[in-house]
């Protein structure tokens, strides 16, 4: 199946899944009636865990239907998944296959990779492909998930709808999707490298500390490495940063505590999100934070507006209080020159 592209095998691996019988996980699934999941319903239950929501399978082949489709980065994305299962990279790296003789053959039988990349007397073949896989057909073109590896350095590429047919319905032996992908290899092993960002304790940032004697400043370090693929002549200047910080940090602080984040992106995309935590210990002085919170409570806006009031009651009383004073003294004038 993953060699010459036996689509008979592809079927005989669906026929013998579907004779197991596989209960899907979730107990309310009954899509058949009977609790038991098909092989392309597990096909279609595995694309939707891997988050594919533009790829639908109605065979395992993928022979033309309408309703059976994908997309290039969902292909990947399936590709990707694959190539963490046991024996599937060393599959699909395989020039030829031998298979022995069975209850219908007498013979060995070699098949040969339909991927042109891999093979060296082949106009398409690239010296760095390790893989994967092809298809073809007058519907969809020529397609392929192609991988390559090169100085520690491997990609995988999807290429899909290379013309397969002419407008006549004559058949084209061009495989513009492996020549694509060569070039879009090419194009990565001589143009983009792994770059460090930031390495795990860099000093990053610094934010205002309080409650601490001859100190006003905590210092902050990145936690962790982040490296990205990147252009070789990348413009340092082009990688932004913005901070999520505290406004301060009352002490006491631990070193290591995690303070805040570092988001560092290139050209609108988020490359990685650091934890910044604190570079030393710094203890908390008692004296500067009775200060600090006599200051505050002083400063605060509940305080002085209820200070504001007491000024304004005791004004008022004040104001009263004179005159009520000058109300009595007059009255003794009036009752003076009365008695007299």
């Amino acid at each position: 199946m993953m060699v010459p592209s036996g689509n008979d095998a592809a079927l005989t691996l669906a026929k013998y899944v579907d004779a197991l019988g596989i209960t899907a996980d979730d107990p309310t699934y009954d899509e058949n009636g009977d609790g038991k999941m098909s092989f392309v319903e597990l096909m279609n239950r595995k694309a939707a865990e891997l988050g594919c929501t533009n790829t639908h399978f109605v065979n395992p082949h993928g022979l033309y239907d309408e309703n059976h489709y994908t997309t290039a980065r969902e292909m990947a994305t399936i590709t990707q998944y694959a190539l963490t299962l046991p024996y599937f990279a060393e599959i699909t790296s395989q020039l030829y296959y031998t298979q022995p003789p069975t209850n219908m053959t007498s013979e060995e039988r070699t098949v040969t990779t339909t991927n042109r990349m891999l093979i060296e007397s082949a106009a398409e073949y690239y010296t760095y492909a390790t893989g994967i896989k092809t298809g073809s057909l007058n519907e969809s073109g020529y397609c392929i998930a192609a991988s390559a590896s090169y100085d520690g350095y491997s990609y995988l590429v999807v290429c899909l709808g290379s013309p397969y047919i002419d407008a006549d319905g004559n058949h084209i032996d061009y495989h513009g999707e492996m020549y694509d992908a060569a070039t879009l290899f090419r194009w990565a092993l001589t143009s983009i490298e792994n770059k460090t960002i930031v390495m795990d304790g860099d000093l990053i940032a610094e934010v205002d500390l309080l409650y601490v004697w001859n100190k006003d400043r905590l210092q902050l370090l990145a936690k962790g490495n982040v490296t990205a693929m990147m252009p070789k002549d990348l413009d340092e200047s082009e990688i932004k940063l913005s901070l999520d910080l505290p406004e301060n940090v009352k002490a006491p602080v631990q070193k290591g505590d995690e303070v805040g984040t570092a988001t560092y992106t290139y050209k609108g995309e988020v490359l990685a999100t650091v934890p910044l935590v604190a570079a030393e210990s710094v203890e908390r002085s008692e004296i500067i934070q009775t200060i600090e919170q006599g200051k505050a409570i002083l400063t605060a806006p509940w305080f002085l507006i209820t200070a504001a009031i007491i000024l304004v009651l005791l004004v008022a009383y004040v104001a009263l209080a004179v005159v009520m004073n000058r109300k009595r003294r007059k009255m003794r004038r009036v009752k003076k020159y009365r008695d007299l």
